[in-house]
């Protein structure tokens, strides 16, 4: 009735000089399944919890801060009439029609510009970015640094001879600039930076470095054609009406920032990960490129060729369009897809 603790005969254990089998083949590097994925063309499918209209929402709430934002912007413009006649002691104490100005601007770019990334965020559904908020807090500062670089390349375009000193040639110039200047640092952590070496973390970076860039230039932009009136300088708004036009046209003319930033991140982050370092290079500087070039057409095309107003400001809205769906969604399905 007693159970023998003795080990039964068998093989003896392997050697430690000589691995198991299974060891030496972990030892091996793993393909990497976003160069498994892209070689073979794969599309994924929608993940399941993304929406199956994921356009559609962020449509309507881009839309609806779009003409909320104009609306305050043209109510508090219309108080600029007294006050660009009033006296200076009187220009202090009302302040009412510039804040709504501002406020009024800020709705409705950055409602755009946030129904932007909301859809984006919305296609790449379980794609989700482990370091959110580490990508949102450097993108915005990355903004900032561009926001404060981009004046001093205005400047040194503006000294230039011939066209490109004039103003069509600095547009020119500083579309090609603000490009290089809102993937600046997100470029450097690539490069330097293991976390911003995943594609999804790097994109959110860019991305929102050129939405951050986009809302205060929109703003920026409007607010000056404010103070514009109560000085009575060039470039006054004078008509209620005429501000709330200006300040819609802002809203989707500064959302091109974004588009073509972001179009040109995920195609930079996905050849860095896919294909060999001199052909990354080659690939990231025609993406950068292709993003230059669509920003040239607004800035220094568009409005230089198109003087009236309103056929300029639908012109900006069909550029934006057809960036969207020809540069920026194809980019943001093949980062899904890639992800997944």
């Amino acid at each position: 009735g007693t159970i023998s603790r003795t080990r039964a005969p068998g093989p003896r254990r392997r050697e430690a000089s000589t691995p198991p089998r299974y060891e030496t083949r972990r030892t091996r590097a793993s393909p990497d399944p976003v160069v498994i994925r892209l070689a073979r063309g794969e599309m994924a499918d929608a993940p399941p919890n993304a929406p199956r209209h994921p356009l559609l929402l962020p449509l309507l709430v881009g839309v609806g801060a779009l003409i909320a934002g104009a609306l305050i912007a043209a109510w508090a413009g219309s108080g600029l009439h007294h006050i660009a006649d009033a006296s200076e002691a009187q220009i202090r104490t009302e302040r009412l029609p510039i804040i709504g100005i501002i406020t009024g601007s800020a709705i409705a770019v950055g409602g755009v510009i946030f129904a932007l990334l909301w859809y984006t965020h919305r296609v790449l559904g379980r794609a989700h970015t482990p370091h959110r908020g580490l990508a949102i807090g450097v993108g915005i500062a990355s903004g900032t640094v561009a926001l404060l670089l981009a004046p001093v390349v205005e400047k040194a375009a503006a000294a230039l001879p011939g066209f490109f000193g004039g103003a069509q040639g600095t547009g020119i110039i500083s579309s090609f600039a603000e490009e290089a200047l809102k993937l600046l640092v997100p470029v450097l952590l690539l490069l330097f930076v293991s976390v911003f070496r995943d594609p999804i973390v790097g994109f959110w970076t860019a991305v929102v470095s050129a939405a951050w860039f986009g809302v205060i230039e929109g703003v920026g932009y409007v607010a000056t054609a404010a103070i514009s009136t109560i000085k009575g300088t060039d470039g006054a708004s004078t008509d209620a009406i005429v501000l709330g036009i200006d300040v819609v046209v802002r809203s989707w003319a500064d959302t091109i920032h974004p588009l073509t930033t972001g179009g040109a991140a995920i195609v930079i982050w996905l050849a860095s990960r896919t294909l060999p370092a001199a052909r990354a290079w080659l690939v990231g500087i025609g993406a950068y490129l292709i993003a230059s070039v669509l920003h040239a057409l607004n800035d220094g095309v568009l409005g230089f060729y198109i003087t009236n107003g309103l056929f300029s400001g639908l012109a900006i809205l069909a550029l934006g369009i057809v960036i969207f769906f020809v540069w920026y969604r194809p980019q943001v399905r093949r980062l899904r897809d890639a992800a997944e």
